[in-house]
């Protein structure tokens, strides 16, 4: 059991707030008393208490690195305390014994876990490689889905020094949500984990399943449920009736309960359900504010068809402020939205931003479909009329099908990015507002079509802003075979030189505390994640 340990400074223990401490601690020290995680991973979760300020420390002198073994008494202490039978004083007395020996370090090692390699995180099994998809049922619109992974979302867990990926799995007809975490900056993985319930995890089609760890250290995973029959069909949803869900794990991960994100009556999982009251949801985004801890979720909602004719697409949100276990009735935020074009948000110190394509234009004239904000200044209350971010004239009478993405810097600007058939040229495009989205710069074009200027087919970016205030962005180019990962940064409104991460799609990313890790799906059905550190 030795810990190499990096730069770290001997002290003495002068503070402990034991009431403070969070339940994923004495989690993980359970799990490190059982093997199940290993030094490294348990010493991190340690060095969290000291890094803030849980247990204070009145440094002394600075030591070398230390390859000094844990005593096995303190793996006795770790289970007794997960198991009630110390308590919280009682194990952190012993965190002297490895600060003083200079086991445990509070500085961030995030510059050492990551190397230059791509890493695999999961794929597909053998028996889904050679599956087909089910026979096509008179009812669906579209034929069913061959079984196999794909879709991930990815969250950097500063708690635990941990990445976390979801993605979605099919096996034998059965969806499900899963995820994976990685210690060592994906040179490990551990065993797959059931997010959703079993068979309730549709696999993503637009953004992925996406995680989010909250201000305590919470994990969040908003995901969707699709149903389809006959019966759905004949109520209106064309394309199925999906439900969203929250699941939750207290943790770390290794478990998860679930919220059915839904106003009374209007979900099929009610049996009080009645015609005409139903709400599909779908291209759905989740947003935690560090401050309030309060949980937001928007979506695109379908009301199917009611006395013959189909309602329009609203853009609706929902927020908990008890953790996730409740949510509140939900609000429309605009009626008559592009149907199937996500929705994502972000939030400046007062102000809550949703972002989705709007439809200016009836049934039978010219349709724009255009990108749009609306603001709250009430935390999500109430909602202004849509915002343009730039005048696209993108016509088109069906939905692109496309993610656009938002998000703010410390400093309060906002961030945009999104795929249009408008503007200049086809392709996808970036713009900063510096004013609460009142107005915003000149479009910037990301990527387009570079044999054909103009055709650059429908697809998803994301943005994201790093340790240094820089927005990164991730995307797939579709105009080449097999598609192809990119990514690039912002640097002084123009876009860096695009790195190409290899064949793929559904790229997705986060940034935090100095890294940024990349997911993305292959065409052979793998799971691949790249991380760097930002100084580097």
């Amino acid at each position: 059991m030795v810990v190499a340990s990096i730069l770290l400074t001997t002290g003495l223990v002068s503070t402990v707030n034991a009431e403070t401490i969070p339940d994923w601690i004495k989690n993980n020290a359970g799990w490190w008393a059982e093997g199940t995680i290993d030094d490294e991973a348990f010493v991190q979760s340690l060095e969290f208490l000291i890094d803030k300020e849980i247990i204070t420390i009145s440094y002394q002198e600075t030591q070398p690195p230390s390859s000094e073994s844990i005593p096995d008494w303190i793996k006795n202490n770790a289970g007794w305390w997960s198991n009630g039978v110390i308590g919280d004083n009682e194990f952190l007395e012993g965190i002297k014994f490895l600060i003083q020996v200079g086991i445990i370090s509070t500085g961030n090692n995030s510059d050492e876990i990551f190397d230059e390699s791509i890493h695999l995180v999961v794929k597909e099994s053998e028996q889904q490689k050679h599956s087909v998809s089910p026979e096509k049922q008179a009812w669906e619109k579209h034929a069913g889905d061959k079984d196999g992974v794909g879709v991930p979302g990815v969250a950097i867990d500063t708690f635990r020094n941990a990445i976390h990926v979801t993605y979605g799995d099919i096996k034998d007809g059965k969806h499900n949500i899963m995820m994976k975490t990685t210690f060592d900056g994906g040179k490990t993985w551990s065993e797959s984990v059931m997010v959703s319930e079993d068979g309730k995890g549709s696999m993503p089609h637009a953004r992925p399943a996406e995680i989010k760890v909250s201000p305590n250290g919470d994990l969040y995973v908003l995901y969707g449920h699709s149903q389809k029959s006959q019966e759905i069909w004949d109520l209106g949803f064309n394309f199925g009736f999906t439900d969203l869900y929250l699941a939750k794990s207290t943790d770390g991960g290794k478990t998860f309960t679930h919220t059915l994100i839904a106003d009374k009556n209007t979900s099929i999982t009610h049996d009080s359900w009645a015609r005409g009251n139903l709400h599909s949801k779908s291209f759905e985004s989740i947003f935690i504010d560090e401050e309030s801890e309060r949980v937001y979720v928007a979506w695109l909602d379908s009301r199917g068809k009611q006395n013959g004719s189909y309602l329009p697409t609203q853009v609706r949100m929902s927020y908990s402020d008890d953790n996730g276990d409740t949510f509140k009735p939900s609000l429309v935020v605009k009626t008559k939205a592009c149907q199937c074009c996500a929705t994502d948000m972000c939030k400046t110190d007062e102000t809550m931003f949703i972002q989705y394509r709007n439809i200016i234009g009836n049934f039978g004239e010219p349709n724009y479909r255009d990108i749009v904000v609306s603001e709250s200044k009430d935390l999500g209350n109430t909602w202004s009329p849509p915002m343009g971010i730039a005048d696209d004239g993108f016509e088109i009478a069906n939905c692109p099908h496309a993610v656009s993405t938002i998000a703010t810097d410390s400093k309060g600007n906002v961030h945009s990015a999104w795929y249009t058939m408008g503007g200049e040229r086809p392709g996808l495009y970036y713009a900063t507002s510096t004013d609460d989205a009142k107005t915003w710069s000149y479009p910037v074009l990301v990527d387009s079509g570079l044999d054909d200027p103009n055709w650059f087919p429908a697809t998803n970016i994301v943005i994201d802003i790093d340790s240094e205030d820089k927005p990164i962005l991730t995307w797939t180019n579709k105009t080449v075979k097999d598609n192809l990962v990119r990514h690039a940064t912002i640097i002084d409104g123009q876009v860096s030189e695009i790195t190409e991460l290899g064949p793929g799609t559904n790229a997705w990313l986060d940034s935090e505390n100095g890294i940024t890790v990349i997911v993305w799906q292959t065409n052979d059905g793998q799971i691949m994640m790249k991380g760097w550190n930002n100084n580097v």
